[in-house]
């Protein structure tokens, strides 16, 4: 049950960040002038393939936020995180994580676009943040802030699955990605055994 619960969250965060994006979209492929260009982008041998999550990661750590303040909108915007679980991820205070994600949303606010992962110097300037960022999804899934589960499986798993697609990517396959996912994979092997038959770490 508790694992069907968290399924069902994560879709309906998925439908959420859809629905977000959605409007430009919209506005990207409804004249044929945007059309054509839109799709060579999304299937181009260097756009990132399977969704947008990682493109939208990219999005999240703008250049013009302070350095402490990347990762914290991409936690919370696209990984659904509470700013509590935030906040001990980066061992600091709630309020002033909510303060700076609500500085972070004023930036992004003012982007009209996505994140384009065609700039090679853009793209390397943010890809530490979004290591972070995979990092700490990851973490929070191997035992985390959450009162109900000590490990929540399915955000290992969709930290593994989004630095496997960073890794396909040419820009992204750098030997800090190669390392992230064996670290992934080395603690991922240990999570059948994380609990014991009454849900309590072993």
């Amino acid at each position: 049950m508790v694992t069907a619960k968290h399924r069902a969250v994560d879709i309906l965060r998925r439908e959420r960040t859809a629905r977000t994006y959605a409007p430009e979209l919209t506005r990207m492929i409804e004249s044929e002038w945007t059309l054509v260009p839109t799709i060579h982008e999304v299937f181009a041998e260097h756009a990132i393939q399977d969704d947008q999550l990682l493109r939208m990661m990219f999005s999240c750590c703008h250049p013009r936020l302070r350095e402490d303040a990347r990762v914290a909108p991409v936690l919370h915007i696209l990984c659904g995180f509470s700013v509590g679980e935030i906040a001990a991820a980066f061992v600091s205070g709630v309020a002033a994580t909510e303060k700076r994600i609500t500085r972070a949303k004023k930036v992004l606010a003012q982007s009209k676009k996505l994140f384009d992962v065609a700039a090679p110097a853009e793209f390397s300037k943010r890809l530490p943040d979004v290591h972070r960022a995979l990092y700490l999804l990851f973490n929070e899934g191997y035992h985390g802030a959450s009162a109900e589960t000590a490990v929540r499986a399915e955000l290992c798993r969709e930290a593994m699955r989004l630095t496997a697609m960073l890794i396909q990517h040419p820009q992204g396959a750098t030997p800090t990605t190669y390392a992230l996912g064996a670290l992934m994979c080395l603690n991922a092997a240990r999570l059948p055994g994380r609990v014991n038959s009454s849900g309590n770490l072993t």
